[in-house]
């Protein structure tokens, strides 16, 4: 079930213009005739309509939002992002997938924001700032961590092993690698939502 509620939600990211028009036609239909089913049409017509609707266009504005930043485009955009991030092996290329992964948050956030509260660009810009700010803080901190342990770690071990032998590194500092791109990730996601979108809950 969780597969198949996978592949409707990419499904979703393939409605045509003339579909969309389609479905808008069906529940508007349904909608003026105050709550009958337009000629030629079954329950399970209306239901596929109100998901194409619904999943395109913004529910305040009424205006379809960038495919990118859609809510069933979240997963397919972020997994080659996600992937150099886990992948990455140096900061500088660390620090870019950081930069990248928040920037698109922070666009993703501001295309499915409450459209009935005014956007303040001054403060938009600041909260975009202060997320990718920390994504890229957190993981150029974390690095720096990293490093010192693995020098301080390796020297000692390779004085005990021997001029020329490379240290094995521990389990905990490979945890701790491994871990440093969701820590950064899972730091500045936080920041980055409450920053760009704080005011919807005032």
């Amino acid at each position: 079930m969780q597969h198949f509620a996978s592949l409707v939600s990419l499904k979703n990211n393939l409605v045509s213009d003339e579909e969309l028009q389609r479905s808008k036609a069906l529940l508007q239909g349904f909608k003026e005739s105050g709550g009958l089913l337009p000629p030629g049409a079954s329950d399970a017509d209306m239901w596929e309509a109100r998901r194409k609707v619904s999943s395109v266009l913004h529910p305040d504005t009424g205006e379809p939002i960038p495919l990118p930043f859609r809510m069933s485009a979240f997963m397919p955009v972020n997994l080659p992002v996600t992937a150099g991030m886990l992948l990455s092996t140096t900061v500088p290329s660390q620090l870019f997938f950081q930069w990248l992964n928040q920037t698109y948050n922070s666009a993703f956030n501001y295309a499915n924001r409450n459209a009935t509260v005014p956007t303040d660009y001054a403060q938009l810009g600041l909260s975009y700032a202060v997320a990718t700010g920390t994504a890229v803080g957190a993981a150029f901190g974390l690095g720096k961590v990293v490093s010192k342990l693995q020098a301080r770690l390796g020297s000692g071990a390779a004085a005990g092993a021997g001029a020329g032998v490379a240290p094995p590194q521990s389990f905990g500092l490979k945890l701790l690698t491994r871990g440093m791109p969701w820590f950064a990730v899972a730091t500045a996601g936080a920041v980055n939502a409450l920053a760009m979108r704080y005011k919807e809950g005032m």
